[in-house]
Formats: structure tokens, C-alpha cells, sequence
């Protein structure tokens, strides 16, 4: 039985960051396919708290919950997660790495293959998940300027004296250390038909007059500066 739960660092910001996305997309298929889930898909709509999506042919659940309740309260509760098939952790750039640790520890339930999804924006080197989990691979003009001409609208001759011009080894953490861990990388382009004109072309602005924020926002890359590798 499906069992999922939704997490960020703090509980109070899903409704707004997560939830509400999922009744929206939701509410697209419906209209999309000209059909009604009501009978398949329960789901409720607490602003403030705890919320939870329910199928009601199979009986799977996905429920929300955070490493702390609001901004200034101390860490919540894992115990309910014992019994999760699935976890879906937003922003994990977020989490502190004991919360996370004790995360692991709380999900032993035996007989069960627990799956850990870790969405995060490239957080700065130090960060203990680029340490524990990931090795990061270096990305030269060749592969920089390829990764530019195939997301970005602007001129691409402008784009490859800009990128001819960077002298700045930038990295991707593509490859991790776990065999039980797969990592994928993704940018604005892998979402552009849900982006807005007004955002693609801001984004293609940042290429042209700040290139390292380009690269480390848009691109998510990490950059070696003075000899110590930075993260956007």
C-alpha cells in the first residue's frame, strides 16, 4: 500500500509552495480529459496544518509534514513516517543534516523498499549533501556553451563569444556515491511550456549581463572561485 508523505523544513510553507500546485494540476487534468477524479481522489484543502490526498480505489495516501512546525518552533515529530513507502522532501537544501539523519532513522519498517526523493536548488559547496551523497563533474566552454544554445532564445553568436570569454571552471553534480541513489538534474527549459514569456526573458537576461549568476541560478552548476568552489 502506498504510503507517501511530503516534507519541507517547515510545515507551515507546503500548503502554499506544494499543496496548492497539486489541487491546480489537478484540477487541470480535470478539465484537460473533460472528466471529474472526485470519486477517485480525495484530498483536503487546510491552509494551516496537516493536509492529505487519498485514493480511494486503492486506498494510497500522500500527507504533508515538516521538520518543524513553523519558523520558530523546535523540531516535529517523525514517528508517524515509521509506516512510508515514499518520501518527497521539498527544498531539502533547507534541512539540517542531523533532521535529515533523524529522518533516515525513523523510516525501518521491515519489508518495506522505502524510496527518499530529494528536490533541492544547488545549495553552496559545503553543503552536506554535495559530502555524503554526490560527486561533481567538471563542465568546460564546450559543454557550458551546449548546455547554453539549447535552453537559451538569445543571439548565439553573442552566446559563444560570451562563453568563449569565461575563464571559470564551473561543475555539475551529476554522478552520485550510493548505488541506491540516482540523482537528475533539471533547468527552466525542462518546464518551459509552464513558464511565461516575461520569465524566459528574464532568465535569457541573465546570460547576458551577469554570466556566473546565469550559471549557478539558471543552470545550476557550482563554480570555483579563489580556488574554493562556490554553490548558487
Amino acid at each position: 500500500l502506498f504510503r507517501g508523505f511530503v516534507i519541507r523544513q517547515v510545515h507551515s510553507t507546503i500548503y502554499s509552495s506544494v499543496w496548492q500546485d497539486l489541487k491546480d494540476r489537478i484540477s487541470e487534468f480535470e478539465e484537460m480529459h473533460k472528466c471529474s477524479l472526485s470519486g477517485i481522489i480525495e484530498i483536503s484543502d487546510n491552509k494551516n496544518g496537516e493536509n492529505i490526498a487519498r485514493n480511494l480505489q486503492s486506498g494510497g495516501t500522500v500527507v504533508t509534514k515538516g521538520f518543524k512546525v513553523s519558523s520558530s518552533s523546535q523540531t516535529a515529530s517523525l514517528k508517524s513516517l515509521a509506516g512510508a513507502t515514499h518520501i518527497f522532501i521539498e527544498e531539502t537544501e533547507e534541512v539540517e543534516q542531523d533532521s535529515y539523519r533523524k529522518l533516515q532513522l525513523s523510516l525501518r519498517k521491515k519489508g518495506v523498499k522505502i524510496q527518499i526523493i530529494r528536490a533541492f536548488n544547488p545549495p553552496f559547496f559545503e553543503h552536506w549533501i554535495w559530502k555524503n551523497d554526490y560527486k561533481l563533474t567538471p563542465i568546460d566552454n564546450t559543454e557550458l556553451l551546449k548546455m547554453c544554445l539549447r535552453i537559451s532564445d538569445n543571439d548565439p553568436n553573442e552566446i559563444k563569444a560570451i562563453v568563449n570569454a569565461n575563464s571559470k571552471m564551473y561543475y555539475k553534480a551529476d554522478k552520485v556515491k550510493s548505488k541506491s541513489h540516482i540523482a537528475i538534474q533539471t533547468n527552466y527549459f525542462d518546464n518551459y511550456d509552464n513558464l511565461n514569456k516575461e520569465s524566459i526573458d528574464l532568465y535569457d537576461r541573465f546570460l547576458i549581463d551577469d554570466f556566473d549568476y546565469y550559471c549557478t541560478h539558471i543552470l545550476g552548476l557550482l563554480i570555483i572561485i579563489n580556488s574554493t568552489i562556490l554553490g548558487a
